[in-house]
């Protein structure tokens, strides 16, 4: 703008100083009018070209400088936008600060004094703060006695732990007497469950040895029948073979039915303590002149087992030895022995 300014102030002075040409001309044709006007014309000319010269100098001065104020305002329109910009990204990074600060900020909370002394009732977590939002520092465990020190807005107690301020749920906390009457009471409960296992495991056992009671008496039976058929059947062949009969006898028949169960331990007629197969005799009482032993195993019934001693000379002469009067049947099984089933017969006169 000053340039302008300047341009025009020369292109003033320029117009002043032609006008005062063109009257001191005029003053010399008056006085030589001998003279042609060229010089006039002339001197009118070349002040109309030197304005116009100075008005287009003027006016190419005034474009350009018209143009360097445009540049100069881009440029400083492009500075305050970059500055603009520059600013926003400043303001977006201090809110993203603010953001990030507020972030990191714990909740706020108040404690009121409160003293009391509380029992835990089960393991609990201890923490910074009033709530399970702060981190967890360490444990109590059942039965630990505390010291409160104060109860936060959110109910949660606070207290000392290992020398600093924590906070602990206050649910998990009663006082002495509430806690006394908690243990007492799972103590009962306990003392119950114990009691009813007690029973439970007495009711299991009386019905298993009735299980096995039941289970013994019917084998009972089975064998008083085995035995019966066994002695039938000894009569039969005695009969057939001209012999007088048998009888059973019980006493007999219990140091049979020992046998029967020592040579399902060893198979012999020498016993498990490596005395004779009629000692059994002298150990029931039993008086004898004469005695026989017959002994199998693996047979399933009392037909088989006469087959099988039937067939074998030595057992087949007992079975048909006239001075034989009295008889004493053994039968015993056992499904994990060798096989299975037992069977014994012991004579005497």
């Amino acid at each position: 703008m000053k340039r302008v300014k300047c341009i025009i102030l020369i292109a003033i002075l320029t117009l002043a100083m032609a006008a005062c040409n063109t009257s001191a001309v005029t003053t010399s044709e008056d006085i030589s009018s001998g003279y042609e006007n060229t010089e006039v014309v002339s001197l009118e000319e070349d002040s109309e070209n030197s304005q116009e010269n100075s008005v287009e100098e003027e006016k190419e001065e005034s474009v350009q400088a018209s143009e360097e104020d445009v540049k100069e305002e881009q440029d400083s329109s492009k500075e305050d936008a970059s500055d603009s910009e520059n600013n926003s990204e400043e303001a977006s990074e201090a809110e993203e600060v603010s953001e990030e600060e507020e972030e990191s900020e714990e909740p706020e909370f108040t404690v009121e004094e409160y003293d009391a002394v509380l029992f835990v009732k089960k393991a609990v977590n201890v923490r910074k703060g009033p709530s399970t939002d702060y981190e967890k520092i360490g444990g109590l465990n059942k039965g630990d006695q505390i010291q409160i020190t104060g109860i936060a807005d959110t109910g949660w107690y606070q207290i000392q732990y290992n020398g600093a301020t924590a906070y602990v749920a206050s649910s998990y906390l009663m006082d002495e007497a509430s806690y006394q009457a908690m243990i007492a009471e799972e103590e009962a409960a306990a003392l119950a469950a114990q009691q009813a296992a007690q029973q439970q495991a007495a009711a299991e056992q009386a019905a298993a040895e009735q299980a096995a009671l039941q289970q013994q008496q019917q084998q009972q039976v089975a064998q008083g029948d085995y035995k019966a058929q066994v002695v039938a059947i000894m009569n039969q062949e005695r009969a057939n073979a001209g012999v007088g009969g048998i009888s059973q006898n019980a006493s007999l028949d219990a140091v049979a039915q020992i046998r029967a169960q020592e040579i399902a331990q060893s198979f012999s007629h020498t016993r498990p303590n490596g005395t004779s197969c009629f000692t059994v005799l002298d150990e029931g009482g039993i008086a004898y002149m004469t005695a026989g032993e017959n002994i199998a195993a693996g047979y399933g019934d009392p037909a088989s087992v006469m087959s099988g001693w039937m067939n074998s000379p030595g057992h087949r002469a007992n079975i048909l030895n006239g001075s034989f009067g009295q008889v004493g049947i053994g039968y015993y099984t056992d499904p994990n022995s060798g096989y299975g089933t037992y069977w014994v017969q012991i004579f005497t006169n």
